[in-house]
């Protein structure tokens, strides 16, 4: 079983600005960090690295799903979207799942498999959504998808988490992560 546990931790590194912040996950060798950026819309997103390609996503503990917009998604017309043939590692799963968002954005999505980087921490074979319809608000976002961090149990395609895939791939020591926000 994942424990998420609070870790009070001082990082040291570069001022980030005022709506800079870091993600911090704990790894085996030292600490994979990520500059985060406060949205417009809700929470913080970042960068995180899927089959090579970079996209902003919306760090969200409370929910489980990662998703990304696919390459021929015509309603993502603001957002980066993936594309297989960039990726030498993708492969097709193909199970279909819809996610709503308390009834203001929505979105239909098939899932698929990659290589997963954040910071410096990969995650092989990591289950991840490809979105072919986003409704609502979503296409306003500042952040190109979700990275769901809650538990497994509540990912509505039924995969594991990218940060529980770390734990069990032995990429991270400890099984919590932290987020750290520096005062502005």
């Amino acid at each position: 079983m994942l424990k998420y546990e609070p870790l009070i931790q001082k990082i040291y590194g570069p001022d980030q600005g005022a709506h800079n912040n870091l993600i911090s996950i704990r790894k085996r060798s030292g600490i994979g960090n990520v500059n985060i950026t406060k949205s417009n819309v809700s929470g913080y997103y970042g960068p995180i690295t899927i089959g090579g390609q970079t996209f902003n996503v919306m760090f969200d503990t409370g929910s489980s799903d990662f998703w990304v917009p696919y390459s021929n998604c015509t309603s993502c017309a603001n957002h980066t979207k993936f594309n297989q043939s960039l990726s030498e590692t993708f492969k097709y799963i193909g199970n279909s799942f819809s996610i709503s968002y308390g009834g203001v954005a929505g979105l239909s999505a098939f899932t698929a498999k990659d290589n997963l980087l954040v910071g410096n921490i990969k995650s092989v074979d990591q289950i991840f959504g490809l979105v072919i319809n986003e409704t609502g608000n979503l296409n306003e976002a500042e952040f190109d998808g979700v990275f769901g961090m809650a538990f497994d149990a509540l990912s509505v395609e039924n995969a594991t988490t990218p940060f529980s895939n770390m734990v069990k791939q032995k990429t991270v020591k400890n099984p919590y992560f932290s987020f750290y926000f520096q005062r502005s």
